[in-house]
């Protein structure tokens, strides 16, 4: 009996197709499992180590009970609970002597101006830890004094972006930010 070299030929391509689709589900299902397992999962804060010496570690301290997540500051004895809707809150150093800017990854990625990177942009704001109580604090808030050291909040002078959606949603960030430093205190 004579075969049909076209027919077999077609019978291969079907085979192949149907194998990519099959492998395609499979690892659209895999995809899924473990994105929805990562974020079934307590948010963290991400650890970053400033690149210079003596820079200041943030650690993420979580807690399974509640599921809170705590942005803890090894090196100044202190922590604070971001507010819920501030995702990936980080602090890093400054080039001032006692300062740490806020940061969000998405502030970050919105623009380059709210990156953090300029000199003098704290996007977020920045708190400064003092050993002496400030007479006249210019345009910050004092927080509070947590064992002998005075805390106090920067906020920045400017949107850092022109862009009307990128400076609302940098105010929105701002306000969570104010709203989560009540939560600052010594770490336990």
């Amino acid at each position: 009996m004579k075969t049909d070299k076209s027919s077999e030929t077609g019978f291969v391509v079907q085979g192949i197709m149907i194998s990519l689709v099959v492998v395609a589900v499979l690892g659209f299902a895999s995809w899924q499992s473990n994105r929805s397992r990562s974020s079934a999962s307590t948010r963290t804060v991400q650890n970053e180590v400033a690149n210079k010496p003596g820079g200041s570690t943030i650690q993420p301290k979580t807690t399974t009970a509640k599921k809170t997540v705590r942005l803890v500051i090894a090196e100044w004895g202190v922590e604070l609970t971001p507010a819920a809707e501030l995702n990936n809150l980080t602090v890093k150093p400054t080039s001032q002597p006692d300062e740490m800017m806020f940061m969000t990854d998405d502030m970050q990625k919105l623009a380059p101006t709210c990156s953090g990177t300029a000199q003098g942009s704290r996007p977020l704001g920045a708190i400064n830890r003092s050993h002496t109580e400030l007479l006249e604090p210019s345009n910050n808030k004092f927080i509070k004094k947590i064992k002998d050291e005075f805390y106090y909040y920067y906020v920045p002078a400017a949107a850092c972006s022109p862009d009307n959606n990128i400076a609302t949603m940098q105010y929105k960030n701002l306000d969570r930010v104010k709203a989560s430093l009540d939560s600052m205190r010594a770490i336990e």
